[in-house]
């Protein structure tokens, strides 16, 4: 991302720099002491008794402390103790907590997110972006500031005993995303995220709580690898990093010197040569591989000489601060020093805001904590994109009705989601064995395995560490090679991925990960065939062959215009989440590619072209792609004509449509009244499938070159003949309205209402909106049948039609009717790009006046822009947000009932809010190859986006 977000956050220290903000005003009332307080943060413990309560405040009383990272407890006692320390202090303290899955990872009674390695395994950085965003809210929840995650550690070592499932895997790219993405996520919701453990801890043998680990890479190496992460997490806006203590000869071959008290590794590199400007913490300094080799005191005045900012979990801090102290007077240290980095953890206590909010509210806090778990949806997202099909031998999977199948639950003795879903659907039989089973026992169940077609072996209730096997005996694992070896066993792992490694030959594993309800139920399922297995195992085992080893979808450029966001007001940090729905689109197949801009009171806050013409093709979707509006050509064309002849006072809307349609005349539908087309309260069918009524004689009716009778282009080197227009005019005039008065949705009501307007104005639709608005409003990419003005590569396919045309849509309109009437209609037809949308929807924003001249009279768009009547959320052809909870909307949830607009089937919206002057326009072809895919509307992206922007808007 270019240091976007690094750009953005200097930005803010810029302008608040402007103004002697609440951390100058602070500085100078500190004593020496104090700024000496400000640079600990302590252990702290909810579920000790009161004399660990009394330690905290005599360490809060007597050395003004400044932080507390909370270890095990509960969540009600945790944010008591949070609230009866703030209120304790003189100055407000930072709150951290390690929370790599969320606050579960200290606290078990809070529902847990998704392990690192777990994330790795998908192909979605927007899965990411959510978990990192959902654990924001919840330590919000809690009043906790700092997470210190995510592990930007690069798992090159699959012995590792302290990483492993922490990481997002072994590929330093994917580490880099998935890092990132959690990183965005939970700074949009204020909370400090932490990149650990610099320079990388992942590709050591030693646990750093135990002993100092030794890493032996030269200093190319670890720029190729362990550096990677760092340095993308760092150009991507990361708040703060915690350095580990690992001993690097190449870069400080000083003797036992961990990273974390070294200068060439935490000033020249991290500071000095990556610009880190963020927030520096030590690791812990109880552990061993600092506290071994040295003393107390020293340990934390080398620390702070090394460039770090906060001492994390001192061993002894009323030694630490006399060294301080003494090293200050000794001029080893500098009071200024002291004093820069007393400042920086101000600001950043001031952009948590605990300059105004210090305590947390008492409520029902565990079950808010489950209620965003639940709402965020994180995990079941994760059980879909991320369980990995690693080795399909023989075609295991799906599991046949045919055979009988034995299942050996290892570990879980209880009820199992896993086999009551598959037992549901297959023959299956259940036997249960513990983890730690004798070998009798696994010679035993090795002896049934024979009477069945296939095995399915689980793993369950494992231990997420690397030693004595995640748990499992030696028996059981010997017992699960030796079935996995023979053609018919499966193993399923809903454990620590890296339990692989035990069964290199074996011919069917899946990883499933997570020992969770939602994985064990989604892998039967996927077992059974009726969902695909979408994720990777997030390193490369050996001795494996990897079937779907698949490439990695790589993030793109964040689309913020980072001047214009802040000169509107948006908080950039919540807007980034635009850029991992946008991957998500593209990942999950959801539509190849698309446009979105975002404008707030004329400026463009967010420009963003993602993806390709199609998922096979090389062609990036780029700004000048123009795309098929659907149906936005109701408001953007036709709603335009008819705001304007409205304007002339030649169309009114309460004229029965028989006096602008002299073929109606004497017909039921002639009575019906121009604002009931415009309402869809006509009484019409939604549509008529015209063309299935010429496949039949489809060689009478179609010509492949336009010559006599064949001139109506439908597509590409296919024409009409003109006399069938005549008959589906014919068909439309004989409709008997039913019903008529109530509202139900009609594309026919738009091809009449472009047949009174053509009418009226003597003139066809497209030429009155192409000479009255788009050429004075100098828009060049905009108009109907546009490819007879662009070569084909200028269009975005919008379907791979199979059933009618025959032949990819790329630049013809993809509607049936439209297409068979000439490609202009009232419904649909329009093509354009979001920079040409953006424009019209400005002019009509501002009340029908653009660069100074005024196309339209603000109270007709007002009158066509609002509600109108009682039978739905509809205006004149605008659609509006819905304004009943029990119906669903268009819109996402915030956007305000005087917002207008309108959405296309074939994936695109545009919705103007003249109460925030916000513009937002969504453009894809999510309808290719088919219009059958539904994963755009399905995953409700496009809602998503726009509940962004109003999240993105700053108190």
């Amino acid at each position: 991302m270019r240091r976007l977000v690094s750009v953005l956050i200097l930005l803010g220290i810029m302008h608040q720099a402007k103004a002697q903000t609440w951390e100058d005003s602070l500085m100078k009332t500190m004593s020496l002491d104090e700024k000496i307080g400000q640079l600990f943060m302590v252990a702290a413990y909810s579920n000790k008794d009161d004399s660990h309560t009394q330690y905290i405040e005599n360490l809060i009383k007597q050395y003004h402390i400044g932080g507390l990272i909370f270890f095990q407890g509960s969540v009600g006692k945790q944010v008591y103790l949070t609230n009866y320390y703030q209120n304790i202090t003189r100055y407000p303290l930072f709150i951290g907590q390690d929370a790599e899955w969320g606050i579960n990872m200290r606290i078990k009674e809070v529902p847990k997110y998704p392990y690192s390695m777990t994330l790795g395994a998908s192909r979605s950085n927007a899965l990411a972006y959510e978990t990192g965003r959902a654990m924001g809210m919840e330590m919000k929840r809690m009043g906790v500031h700092i997470s210190f995650a995510p592990v930007a550690d690069v798992n090159n070592n699959p012995n590792n005993p302290i990483i492993g499932f922490r990481s997002f895997g072994d590929d330093k790219e994917n580490v880099s995303q998935k890092a990132l993405a959690v990183v965005h996520g939970l700074q949009s919701e204020r909370i400090i995220a932490c990149a650990k453990h610099f320079p990388g801890h992942g590709n050591t043998g030693t646990d750093s709580h135990l002993d100092l680990p030794v890493l032996n890479q030269t200093r190319k190496d670890l720029d190729s690898i362990e550096l990677y992460p760092f340095r993308n997490l760092v150009n991507g806006g990361v708040m703060s990093a915690m350095v580990g203590h690992i001993h690097i000869p190449s870069i400080d071959n000083t003797p036992n010197l961990p990273a974390s008290l070294s200068p060439k590794l935490v000033k020249n590199i991290l500071q000095y040569e990556m610009n880190f400007q963020g927030l520096v913490f030590t690791d812990a300094l109880n552990m061993k591989g600092v506290s071994k080799y040295f003393a107390n005191g020293d340990a934390e005045v080398k620390a702070l000489l090394a460039g770090n900012d906060i001492l994390l979990y001192p061993n002894d801090v009323a030694t630490a601060v006399k060294a301080i102290k003494r090293a200050i007077r000794d001029s080893v240290l500098s009071e200024n020093d002291i004093d820069q980095k007393v400042k920086k953890i101000l600001y950043y206590k001031r952009w948590v805001h605990l300059d105004t909010q210090r305590f947390v509210n008492t409520g029902d806090v565990l079950n808010e904590l489950k209620l965003i778990h639940q709402e965020s949806g994180v995990m079941e997202m994760a059980a879909e994109k991320c369980i990995s099909l690693v080795h399909n031998g023989y075609g295991f999977i799906p599991i046949s009705d045919s055979l009988s199948y034995l299942h050996i639950s290892i570990g879980e003795l209880g009820t199992n989601e896993f086999f009551e879903s598959l037992n549901v659907h297959k023959n299956v039989t259940r036997l249960n064995v513990s983890k730690t089973a004798s070998v009798s026992t696994a010679v035993s169940v090795k002896s049934k395995a024979k009477n069945y077609d296939r095995v399915i072996v689980s793993f369950h209730n494992p231990s997420i560490w690397n030693a004595k096997s995640y748990g499992y005996g030696d028996a059981m694992i010997r017992m699960a090679k030796e079935l996995a070896y023979e053609e018919n066993a499966a193993l399923v792992l809903f454990c620590n991925p890296y339990l692989t490694r035990f069964f290199s030959k074996a011919k069917t594993i899946i990883v499933a990960f997570e020992d969770e309800k939602v994985f064990r139920q989604e892998a039967a399922l996927m077992m059974l065939g009726q969902k695909e297995m979408r994720g990777q195992l997030p390193f490369k085992p050996k001795n494996v062959e990897m079937d779907h080893w698949l490439p990695l979808s790589y993030f793109e450029s964040s689309g913020i215009k980072a001047d214009e966001a802040q000169l509107s007001g948006l908080d950039t940090n919540k807007l980034l989440r635009i850029d991992y729905l946008l991957n998500e689109i593209t990942a999950s197949s959801a539509a190849p590619g698309g446009q979105v801009l975002i404008a707030k009171g004329g400026r463009v806050v967010y420009e963003k072209s993602f993806g390709k013409y199609t998922y096979t093709s090389t062609q990036l979707v780029t700004p000048h792609t123009l795309y098929d509006l659907a149906s936005i050509t109701k408001v953007f064309a036709s709603g335009l004509m008819s705001m304007k002849l409205y304007d002339l006072g030649l169309l009114t809307l309460d004229t029965p449509i028989h006096v602008y349609i002299p073929e109606l005349v004497g017909k039921p539908l002639g009575r019906v009244k121009i604002e009931d087309l415009m309402l869809h309260q006509a009484g019409l069918p939604a549509w008529i499938p015209f063309y299935k009524e010429t496949l039949s004689h489809f060689d009478q009716i179609y010509h492949t070159t336009q010559s006599g009778a064949y001139q109506i282009e439908v597509a590409q080197n296919m024409y009409m003949d003109t006399s069938y227009l005549d008959s589906m005019y014919q068909q439309i005039y004989s409709i008997k309205p039913e019903r008529y008065g109530k509202y139900k949705y009609s594309d026919l009501s738009l091809i009449l209402l472009k047949k009174a307007l053509e009418n009226i104005a003597g003139q066809s639709l497209d030429e009155y909106v192409r000479q009255n608005f788009y050429i004075p409003l100098g828009l060049e990419h905009t108009g109907f049948n546009m490819h007879r003005s662009f070569p084909r590569d200028s269009f975005a396919p919008s379907e791979q039609d199979n059933y009618f045309r025959n032949q990819a849509l790329q630049g013809h309109v993809h509607d049936m009717a439209a297409a068979m009437f000439g490609g202009v209609s009232g419904h649909a037809g329009l093509f354009s790009n979001t920079q040409d949308m953006l424009i019209l929807s400005e002019m009509l924003r501002n009340g029908g006046r653009y660069n100074q001249v005024d196309y339209l009279n603000p109270a007709t768009i007002q009158l066509f822009s609002c509600k109108v009547g009682k039978n739905s959320r509809r205006g004149l052809l605008f659609d509006k947000p819905e304004g009943r909870d029990d119906r669903p909307s268009p819109t996402s949830e915030s956007c305000p009932i005087a917002s207008f607009g309108h959405t296309g089937f074939t994936g695109t919206c545009v919705w103007i809010d003249p109460v925030n002057d916000i513009v937002y326009i969504f453009l894809s072809n999510r309808t290719y190859p088919s219009m059958e895919n539904r994963r755009l509307i399905r995953g409700n992206y496009r809602d998503k986006i726009q509940e962004t922007i109003y999240n993105s808007l700053k108190p």
